[in-house]
């Protein structure tokens, strides 16, 4: 057998030119014709061991179209800890607002028992007024001369005095609403539920609390001060923000007062 020719330095030998040879049957090698040195890059480049997580990140990586390259790229590698920044201050913020949002729970709670200190106060004082209303014996020991006083009509003292009274006694609840609509013209449950007399201006208020003094009298100009009172109530119903009218309101104080 001829010596072979020297392989160029950038050829490969093909698969069939390479000849089995092993020096045992258990050990199989392969081997080059004699003379024949294949080039370096023929060799297979062996590989450095890569652990598991490091593979399982650069999978991770590459899933993001990113390179590991890129990855372990200083700029790519200040944007993350930009991020973290990021992500710490929002941690922050979030314990400033838990904060703030538990203050703010506090004070709700403060007033909620400020409102119930309100509600049995006003209760008290208007709880004769309402029960003369509605027929019945006052409970409570206040004093005769404020229940006089009070007795002119207070209708958002009123409101609160009947709201108050819805937790305490069903039935007085309900005969002091319908007492509510009897005196004001107005049924309570609007008055409650609407928050309607929030905007009301001082002199819708005073239209509410004459009609309220005036309806039980039996003397003097009672039926011109109802008219008036109901004039405005009826407009005032179909629209919350009617306003009261000057002239009448003159007229409806001169006979108020004249009583």
């Amino acid at each position: 057998m001829s010596t072979p020719e020297p392989f160029p330095a950038a050829y490969c030998p093909p698969v069939e030119d390479i000849k089995e040879e092993s020096s045992s049957d258990e050990f199989p090698s392969k081997v080059f014709p004699p003379g024949a040195f294949p080039p370096e890059n023929c060799l297979p480049a062996e590989r450095e061991p890569i652990n598991s997580s490091t593979e399982c990140v650069r999978n991770s990586i590459q899933d993001d179209g990113l390179s590991w390259e890129e990855f372990t790229d200083s700029d790519y590698q200040s944007g993350i800890q930009e991020i973290k920044d990021q992500l710490e201050d929002l941690g922050q913020q979030r314990l400033s607002q838990t904060k703030r949002l538990q203050a703010i729970e506090a004070k709700i709670e403060d007033l909620f028992t400020e409102k119930e200190i309100t509600a049995q106060l006003w209760n008290t004082l208007r709880e004769p007024i309402l029960h003369t209303w509605s027929g019945k014996r006052p409970s409570s020991k206040v004093d005769c001369r404020l229940a006089l006083y009070t007795h002119r009509g207070n209708i958002r003292a009123d409101i609160r005095a009947i709201d108050a009274m819805r937790f305490i006694d069903g039935e007085v609840f309900q005969d002091w609403q319908d007492a509510f609509e009897d005196r004001y013209g107005v049924p309570w449950k609007e008055c409650m539920e609407t928050n309607c007399l929030r905007n009301v201006s001082w002199e819708g208020v005073q239209v509410f609390n004459m009609r309220a003094y005036v309806s039980h009298r039996f003397q003097g100009p009672r039926d011109e001060i109802m008219r008036i009172c109901d004039s405005w109530i009826v407009r005032w119903r179909l629209d919350h923000k009617f306003p009261v009218p000057a002239v009448p309101y003159a007229r409806l104080c001169r006979l108020y007062y004249a009583m």
